[in-house]
C-alpha cells in the first residue's frame, strides 16, 4: 500500500510545476482548449514511460544495496530542488525574447506568444515539452524504486491532465487556502522523508 502511495506522490510532485503555470494562466485569463490538453498530457505521457523505463532498466543493472542508494540520493536531491527553486527562480531574470523556446523552458506561462489568450497547438508543443522535463527526475527515480512504468506514466499524465482542465477551481482553492507557496515546501520535505526510509 505504501508503494502506491509513494508512486502516487512522485506523479504529482511531476506535476507541481503544471499547477504553477495553470495559476498564472488562470490569473492571465488564458485558456488551454481540451484537443491541447490531451496533446500535453501524451507528451507528460511519453516523458514519464520514458524516465520510468530507464529507472528499471537502471534497477536491474545495479545491486539490490546501491539501488536503494540512488533511489534515497535522488529523493533528497528532488526534495530539496522542490523547497529552493521558488527563491531561485524568484531571483533569476531570464534574458530571452516573450515566445523564444529557451524563454518558454524556463518560464512556461510565456507559452502564449501570440498573446491570442489560448494556448494552441504549437504552443501546447513547447508548453508540454517544458512542463514534461520536470517528469524526467521523478520518472527515473520511481523507475529505480522498481515501480511499474506504465502506473508512473498514467498517474502523471492523469494529473496533468486533470491539472491543466480544472483550471480556475484548483486555482481557487490553493490561493483561498493559501497554498500555492506551500505546495512544493510540503511535496519536498515528504520526498526528503520517503528518500531517507530508502535505507532504513
Amino acid at each position: 500500500m505504501m508503494d502506491y502511495l509513494y508512486v502516487l506522490l512522485i506523479s504529482l510532485v511531476n506535476n507541481l510545476d503544471t499547477v504553477g503555470v495553470r495559476v498564472a494562466y488562470s490569473v492571465k485569463g488564458i485558456r488551454i482548449p481540451l484537443y491541447t490538453n490531451l496533446w500535453i498530457t501524451m507528451i507528460a505521457f511519453l516523458f514519464s514511460a520514458v524516465a520510468a523505463l530507464f529507472g528499471n532498466q537502471l534497477a536491474n543493472l545495479l545491486p539490490g544495496k546501491l539501488v536503494k542508494v540512488i533511489s534515497m540520493a535522488l529523493l533528497v536531491l528532488i526534495g530539496c530542488w522542490l523547497i529552493i527553486e521558488p527563491y531561485y527562480t524568484g531571483s533569476k531574470k531570464t534574458e530571452e525574447a516573450d515566445g523564444h523556446v529557451l524563454a518558454i523552458l524556463a518560464d512556461p506561462s510565456k507559452a502564449d506568444r501570440d498573446g491570442s489568450k489560448e494556448i494552441d497547438f504549437m504552443e501546447a508543443s513547447f508548453l508540454g515539452i517544458a512542463l514534461s522535463l520536470n517528469n524526467i527526475g521523478g520518472g527515473v527515480t520511481a523507475g529505480v524504486l522498481g515501480f511499474s512504468w506504465f502506473l508512473v506514466a498514467l498517474l502523471s499524465a492523469v494529473f496533468s491532465f486533470l491539472v491543466l482542465q480544472i483550471g480556475n477551481e484548483l486555482t481557487y482553492f490553493l490561493e483561498q487556502k493559501k497554498m500555492v507557496g506551500k505546495v512544493p515546501l510540503i511535496a519536498g520535505f515528504l520526498l526528503i522523508l520517503i528518500g531517507i526510509r530508502q535505507i532504513f
